[in-house]
């Protein structure tokens, strides 16, 4: 809680750190939170205040009004679970202090009542110098400080990249980028835009690309490094502007969500390494042959038998499935599915086990392949994405599927929303996403948004999505990718969401088989695009002002004469009767302006009599255009715009209802009318008005004999089914023959519109957002909007015409004409409160977000990017344009240099260990790789440890081995327990380090080969010569190495097996007698050398010696053995013998062995069956020698 992140954070949040902080740990399924002392706001806080003026506040990445939380807050949450062992809360520790009680709630300790007690304690503690408390975990253990440690440092060195990139790196691109565009005279037009121009993105690219390289940051190791190595490190994408420079640092200032205590609920079923569709078969029939009563009642009924849930548990589904979780019905399923597997034993396995054979007992259709519905979008046989569900928001689906689960009496009544929840919170964890506002149903594009941002918020966090709310998910989401293994996730997501999309909405028909090819997909995206462009281009005109002539006077004066002039203060007064003869004054500089269509008017025969108008500033003549004809075109302008955002808000509102409604209004007999209602006072007096307001239109279809009435009300944007039934057009009397309303009609579709939709077929979409029917409407809509009409009165008039003129009431106008429109407003004002919050959705189903700096008065804009860096006073929320470059095509998935590359299959992403993870993993296990393992026809891309000879999948998040071992594993890079140690720089361009293979302790000598001419075989550069063998071993023994202690040699240098039995390694090899590895041609390693070489430390110095210990020393040598070459069309990677790895390996005599052949690649849609496997699912024995190379 001394870090910069959690100190920033709690003052951008008011929090008083001065004062103790309580912290609520994670208990099960509930997140941790805390609670602090806020500070009073500057304005009146709303809540009641404690004497002292402060308010108490819980804070959470799952509390209420918590947006951002810190990205140091996962360490702190773990910080508070290990003080509290078991206790509800603790308070934050003072710095450098623990209490008694702390320190006994840490090692299990209870405080003794009574003085002699105490003493006793005191007296056993000093014999047995340990603690007799026992904890279930040990995670103040060395392994586990040194993660933590990782961990913190790693989020210090991300804040100062930060720093370095606000302070440094912004302020000198943008004096630079605006000095392209004036270059390319394109100043004025692009530099408020978020988007480089098409000419210079590339110039612009390789100029943040420069300033990223000259700009350099300390990290805690000690080393000082360019920001753009720093990246590439890291793993993140290269930005291409500032932008993107701008998302990037604003995603390492906030936590991502925890996962959830059970991830998504999938147990087993969701291991990075799948299950086979044998272990599939095995989950569900295990429980049905050794449980009684499970083949009659169902696996869920049998567990929550058991179980005691009273009425309060049930309404939370989460504390109703931890319940079963915990309960010993349950965990006797999970242990004996986990024996009956043959899977290693951890704290979770039973768990997970258990989860897996619930949702195979639950999913019966999807998972055992006993039903032909179709398996992307059907869960328990019931049909997420059937045209029922079209229009309907997500919970209703939800209630739905819970009734389908009740129909097929795998549920009782009362815990059928569980289940249901259990199987979506896996399967489609969008649907359970907390506070999903109403206007977001299934099929529209705000759902498209949503299923979009719960994928990629899964993938780093299983089951986090469920227990946030929708404005804390998009606000997520609202970042865009950082690194590539996110944006595949992103990709593939859309792709995803998209198909759903399409079919909803009439682009596509579907097709049952749920493949599409490139074309239509590409029209979808096209069609998705341009449906966003028009919405987020309708959504900007609803939050701008309607232009008036005297707001125009206002912005025209400002520029003339600068701020800090009150011009409409009215205070001048005319020193002749000239100026005005009958009105001398007082009137306001801009009713003088507006008056005379020039400014040079206020040169002479005015005198002030406020100092807030100096009328010194005014006699100045200014040229300033007549404000009459410009007006009058910015009106015209907003009227063309205005309309065609009432035509969207129309297709729009069409656009999600129901299917049902839908198909009726496109393809029934439609009329267009208006309702007028008329009423009399008593005394005779006649008042008509529209109704129900003067924004709405009635849609009256017919279908057959069947007639059904709408209301289009743009004013409350909606657009529902009235009880109207058959209205007839004309006057509506009452029995003594008075009006009491009257339809007229507005507009009505072709004769014969009736029998075209009897012939149409009950499954046929219509495209309601395009379509002709939908045109109709939206016209109707435009032309009783009359936008036109409001031009007088937009017009104003001034003071010399009129002392109550138009434009104090503009806003009224607007709120009868813009939906939505004080919402909106209030955003722009920072009025939180009366806005409802700082993200909502607006009147097109976008989500509108507006800061603190919106006061100044700046139009709300929605759109496709998500940051301003340049303090802009409102931000675009949300990402609605969709790239269509494909992340995963080809070597599209290879776009890190000097990073990780990325060949993943998405929605693994958390089961892929980086370099970090797998020399963690390597130390408490032995030996670990990253690899594929194969599933049938499929290879997905795992961690996997290596125990008593077979592989088991690695989880890094949670740094746990699970499961079966692994049939068919294949190491893509394998870190063994022998870590590099001891490395050392011996001369400028030579290093040595040591590791361990299963041959003993190897010395590994890391140097440039080169091929001099007429040589057929290498020298070593080193110190700017070339040495050869021999010399090499006099500088090793200048440099005290003892050659004796090592059994072997490898060479990590070019060229050095070029030569075969004449090559340096051989030649090595037969002067130290120890057999060499050396490679022919060029070879590509990890560059520990260089890395130390470019921090330029003293060599042997403190500063070289701490950073090698920080940075090398501990980590692997890695070597590049298989390279990636493509992705396949349903996202494999493909993997093949790097062209550049060819080692050969020399006797002590300096012979050459045999090397052993590469496996094959991991290439194609089929996969030929690798090893014979044995009875227990593994390949054995293990062969780790073909790993040598890598270690």
């Amino acid at each position: 809680m001394q870090s910069n992140d959690f100190k920033r954070w709690a003052l951008a949040n008011r929090i008083d750190v001065s004062k103790s902080i309580t912290l609520f740990p994670p208990r099960g399924s509930k997140a941790g939170f805390i609670a602090a002392s806020v500070l009073p706001k500057v304005t009146a806080n709303e809540r009641a205040l404690t004497a002292n003026g402060q308010s108490t506040e819980f804070f959470g990445p799952f509390v209420a009004n918590t947006h951002n939380i810190p990205p140091s807050w996962p360490l702190i949450m773990h910080a508070a679970s290990i003080l509290a062992n078991g206790q509800t809360y603790v308070f934050s520790p003072a710095e450098g202090s623990a209490s008694v009680n702390e320190v006994a709630a840490f090692y299990g300790e209870s405080i003794p009542d009574d003085r002699e007690a105490i003493i006793e304690r005191v007296r056993t503690l000093r014999q047995s110098k340990a603690f007799a408390g026992s904890r279930e975990t040990a995670p103040y253990d060395d392994q586990a400080l040194q993660h933590q440690h990782h961990l913190k440092n790693e989020l210090a060195d991300h804040q100062v990249f930060v720093d370095q990139v606000m302070t440094q790196v912004m302020p000198q691109f943008i004096r630079l980028y605006l000095a392209k565009l004036n270059e390319a005279g394109l100043l004025d037009s692009a530099a408020e835009s978020r988007e480089v121009p098409e000419a210079l993105k590339q110039p612009v690219q390789a100029l943040l690309s420069n300033c990223l390289e000259e700009t350099s940051m300390t990290t805690q190791a000690g080393a000082r490094v360019s920001l753009k190595h720093f990246m590439e490190h890291q793993g993140w994408l290269m930005p291409s502007d500032h932008w993107a420079l701008g998302n990037l640092t604003l995603s390492l200032t906030r936590a991502t969500p925890a996962a959830a205590v059970f991830g998504n609920l999938g147990g087993a079923m969701s291991w990075s390494a799948p299950l086979s569709n044998d272990d599939l078969l095995k989950t569900y029939y295990h429980p049905v042959q050794t449980l009684p009563g499970v083949e009659d009642h169902g696996l869920f009924k049998v567990v929550t038998r058991g179980v005691h849930l009273d009425r309060s548990v049930i309404a939370h589904p989460e504390r109703a499935l931890e319940q079963m979780i915990d309960s010993p019905a349950g965990q006797a399923v999970g242990e004996a599915l986990q024996r009956k597997m043959g899977a290693l034993h951890t704290a979770s396995s039973a768990t997970e086990w258990l989860l897996a054979a619930l949702q195979a007992s639950l999913d019966q259709e999807t998972l055992l392949d006993v039903s032909q519905t179709p398996k992307r979008t059907s869960v328990a046989g019931y049909d997420l994405a059937q045209p029922a569900n079209v229009g309907r928001h997500p919970y209703a689906v939800v209630k739905a599927l819970a009734d389908e689960l009740l129909s097929k009496q795998r549920v009782t009544a009362d815990l059928a929303p569980v289940a249901a929840h259990l199987l979506l919170a896996r399967r489609a964890p969008a649907y359970l996403v907390k506070n999903i506002p109403d206007t977001v149903v299934v099929g529209s594009h705000s759902w498209v948004s949503l299923e979009v941002a719960v994928s990629r918020l899964e993938a780093r966090s299983p089951g986090a999505a469920r227990q946030m709310t929708y404005a804390q998910v998009m606000e997520q989401a609202d970042l865009a990718p950082v690194t590539a293994e996110d944006r595949a996730v992103e990709y593939q997501a859309q792709h995803t969401a998209l198909k759903d999309w399409a079919v909803a909405n009439g682009v596509i028909p579907l097709n049952a088989d749920d493949t599409y090819t490139p074309t239509q997909m590409q029209a979808v995206r096209t069609a998705f695009n341009r449906q966003m462009q028009e919405l987020t281009a309708a959504s900007a005109v609803f939050s701008t002002d309607m232009p008036t002539r005297r707001g125009l006077a206002l912005e025209e004066l400002k520029k003339a004469f600068g701020e800090g002039i009150d011009f409409e203060k009215e205070c001048l007064q005319s020193t002749t009767r000239a100026q005005d003869r009958n009105d001398v004054g007082p009137h306001s500089v801009v009713d003088i302006y507006l008056r005379n269509g020039t400014t040079e008017a206020l040169a002479r025969g005015w005198v002030s009599t406020s100092a807030d108008v100096p009328i010194e500033r005014l006699t100045t003549a200014r040229r300033s255009p007549n404000m009459g004809p410009v007006f009058s075109r910015e009106f015209a302008a907003y009227c063309t715009r205005m309309k065609a955002a009432i035509a969207t808000q129309t297709k729009h509102l069409i656009a999600r209802l129901p299917l049902e409604d839908r198909q009726r209004i496109e393809f029934g007999a439609l009329v267009v009318m208006e309702q007028t209602n008329v009423s009399r006072d008593n005394f005779g007096g006649v008042q008509e008005r529209r109704g129900p307001n003067d924004r709405s239109l009635l849609l009256k279809t017919t279908v057959g004999d069947d007639v059904l009435t709408y209301e289009l009300n743009l004013k409350d944007n909606t657009l529902k089914r009235t009880d109207l039934g058959d209205i007839a057009l004309g006057e509506h009397t009452d029995g003594a023959g008075r009006t009491l309303r009257r339809y007229t009609q507005v507009a009505s579709s072709p004769a014969g519109r009736n029998l075209v939709s009897q012939a149409r077929k009950a499954e046929d979409i219509p495209n309601s957002f395009s379509s002709s029917c939908t045109a109709l409407i939206a016209d109707s809509a435009v032309k009783d909007a009359n936008i036109d009409s409001y031009e007088t009165q937009a017009r104003g008039a001034t003071a010399f015409e009129s002392r109550q003129p138009f434009y104090k009431k503009g806003r009224e106008l607007l709120l009868s004409l813009v939906p939505l429109y004080s919402a909106t407003k209030n955003f722009q004002a920072g009025n939180v409160a009366d806005g409802l919050t700082d993200l909502a959705l607006d009147a097109l189903g976008l989500l509108v977000v507006v800061g603190a700096a919106a006061k100044g008065g700046k139009v709300v804009s929605t759109g496709a990017r998500s940051l301003s860096t340049l303090g802009q006073a409102s931000r675009a929320f949300g990402r609605t344009a969709l790239s269509a470059v494909n992340p995963l095509d080809g070597l599209g998935s290879s776009v890190l240099r000097g990073g990780r590359q990325v060949g993943i299959s998405v929605g693994n992403v958390r089961g892929i260990a980086n370099q970090y993870d797998l020399m963690h993993a390597s130390r408490n296990y032995g030996v670990a790789a990253q690899g594929t393992y194969t599933v049938g026809e499929h290879a997905v891309e795992t961690s996997a440890i290596l125990r008593n000879g077979k592989w088991y999948g690695y989880n890094p998040a949670s740094g746990s081995a699970y499961g079966k071992a692994l049939s068919v594993f294949n190491a893509k890079s394998v870190a063994m327990g022998g870590e590099m140690q001891n490395f050392r720089v011996i001369n400028n361009g030579l290093g040595m380090s040591e590791d361990t293979t299963k041959r003993g302790l190897r010395l590994t000598l890391d140097a440039h080969g080169a091929m001099p001419p007429g040589h057929s075989s290498a020298l070593m550069q080193v110190n700017g010569d070339h040495i050869t063998p021999g010399q090499l071993l006099e500088q090793l023994k200048a440099a005290n190495v003892d050659m004796t202690k090592y059994r072997e040699i490898r060479l990590t240098m070019c060229h050095s097996g070029n030569g075969a039995e004449h090559s340096f390694a051989a030649q090595l090899s037969k002067l130290t007698q120890k057999p060499t590895e050396g490679f022919v041609g060029i070879m590509h390693t990890s560059p520990e050398l260089q890395d130390v070489a470019a921090r330029m430390f003293k060599n042997g110095g403190a500063k070289q010696r701490e950073f090698i210990a920080e940075t090398v020393n501990g980590r692997r040598k890695t070597i590049d053995k298989l390279k990636e070459t493509g992705i396949t069309p349903d996202n494999r990677h493909i993997l093949t013998p790097h062209p550049d790895y060819n080692p050969v390996r020399f006797t002590a005599e300096g012979k050459m062995m045999s090397s052993k052949p590469l496996r094959s690649p991991q290439v194609g849609d089929i996969r030929q069956s690798a090893q014979p496997v044995s009875g227990d699912g593994a390949r054995a024995p293990i062969d780790l020698s073909e790993y040598d190379d890598l270690t």
